[in-house]
């Protein structure tokens, strides 16, 4: 596991002969050597046997996509200063979580239903946390995609794919935070005798701003948020789904992109 995370965190590469583009890649490469040890005190915190499992039995383009995302969340956010002292970018952690929450999920969209608290492990919360886990849960459960999975199976890594997005975008608001009104110093009036005659001018009034955490009733707005942009992508897939079943019947094979040319689908 720590050298698939080393290839996907290249240490050595050219230095860009621009100094500004310089000093960007040190900063760049800085906080890659940091993302390996985290990766590597995070093997304590989640079993490598674990990830390593739940990443072989997944799809590897949900895997590659969250390893992926971790460099690429990093390099997008170095010029961003957290609020709480993590950083907002989609970590290692995050990560391993991922491929264990999505293994179960995965297993219980299989058996046409959604995943419950008693499937995860007792030392392990559901995944991914509340209140975004219930949210996400209503809207599956609403657009009835266990059982269009269970009749076309071919779509399940798209669904997981489109549920790891949005705990993905839910994780960097939430560390983000929300950006406030501090306060506000407003400059007297000042007057300026000029030859014309006096003039009154108002300073620009100097407000300040910064981010502060996220409450309760913000984070399940967001949740809430996230989940109904998961229920808008897939709403008209369930309806074009089901006007492709009701024409061909449930094995049209159309749903895959596997499926060779002389399906007998095709051939109509």
């Amino acid at each position: 596991l720590i050298l698939h995370t080393c290839h996907a965190f290249p240490l050595s590469q050219p230095w860009p002969s621009a100094p500004a583009s310089f000093a960007r890649h040190k900063k760049s490469s800085l906080v890659r050597y940091q993302l390996h040890a985290l990766a590597i005190a995070d093997i304590t915190e989640t079993s490598s046997l674990q990830v390593s499992h739940a990443s072989a039995r997944l799809d590897p383009l949900l895997s590659s996509f969250l390893l992926r995302s971790v460099r690429k969340n990093a390099d997008q956010d170095l010029d961003i200063k957290p609020i709480d002292g993590t950083h907002h970018f989609f970590t290692f952690s995050d990560a391993s979580k991922a491929m264990l929450g999505l293994q179960i999920w995965e297993t219980s969209l299989r058996k046409a239903r959604l995943p419950l608290t008693e499937d995860f492990r007792k030392d392990q919360n559901v995944w991914p946390e509340e209140p975004l886990f219930s949210h996400v849960y209503d809207v599956l459960s609403e657009l009835g995609l266990p059982r269009l999975i269970r009749r076309h199976p071919e779509i399940l890594t798209s669904v997981l794919l489109g549920v790891a997005k949005v705990v993905m975008g839910f994780i960097q608001a939430q560390r983000q935070g929300k950006l406030v009104f501090v306060e506000e110093n407003i400059e007297e009036e000042e007057e300026y005798d000029l030859e014309d005659g006096d003039i009154a001018i108002d300073l620009e009034d100097t407000a300040e701003f910064a981010y502060e955490p996220l409450s309760m009733e913000d984070m399940d707005q967001l949740a809430d948020s996230l989940a109904n942009n998961l229920k808008q992508e897939w709403g008209g897939v369930v309806q074009g789904v089901a006007s492709l079943d009701k024409v061909f019947g449930y094995d049209h094979g159309l749903l895959d992109l596997q499926v060779s040319g002389n399906h007998p689908a095709h051939a109509k």
